[in-house]
């Protein structure tokens, strides 16, 4: 299955999740959402509900990692190194990141229920999910509310066709206003 935004262009890191009847336990691995250049890595992380997650900040400047999300709000005061305390994330939903320092540092964590199995898609928005009626997608980028999942109902052709698609419309970039009485006296 491979996802695309309204240009027919591939979107990668976009969240797959199903519901799973295998209820496996939730992850009781430490996950690691590191920062390094100035930027989340990665930029979604998918984890457990309940699982912890240790912020390492591998660049050489400090940070100050936080979230007002409703899943999880918390603050990481300005460090370096990695704190010694990791965040425990104990219900599903979206947490977006950010650093107080830096602005343009935005990653975010996808914490699943324990009845929901989520991947994310390929540099080429590819995914692979099983035989399934139903999926709920979300990327950072969508349309509509950031911390909103959308329901997908495939159709019996998802599994037939080779190559079946799903679009998902992304918010547009506007351009930054150019400046032209600032141009003139540089």
């Amino acid at each position: 299955m491979k996802i695309v935004d309204q240009y027919n262009q591939p979107l990668a890191n976009v969240v797959v999740g199903f519901t799973h009847a295998d209820n496996k336990s939730p992850a009781n691995y430490l996950a690691i959402m590191d920062q390094v250049d100035k930027q989340f890595v990665p930029h979604v992380l998918i984890i457990d509900e309940g699982q912890r997650v240790q912020f390492p900040n591998s660049d050489n400047i400090r940070h100050h990692v936080y979230s007002f999300s409703k899943a999880k709000p918390f603050e990481i005061k300005l460090y370096s190194g990695t704190p010694s305390n990791p965040v425990q994330f104990n219900d599903s939903g979206l947490v977006a990141l950010g650093c107080n320092i830096h602005d343009q540092m935005i990653g975010y964590i996808y914490v699943r229920p324990t009845n929901e199995r989520a991947i994310l898609s390929n540099q080429l928005g590819e995914v692979e999910i099983p035989k399934l009626s139903e999926v709920q997608i979300w990327h950072p980028k969508q349309q509509g509310r950031v911390d909103t999942r959308q329901r997908i109902e495939l159709p019996k052709a998802a599994w037939q066709e080779e190559h079946y698609q799903i679009t998902l419309p992304i918010q547009e970039v506007m351009p930054a206003k150019s400046n032209k009485f600032k141009s003139r006296f540089k």
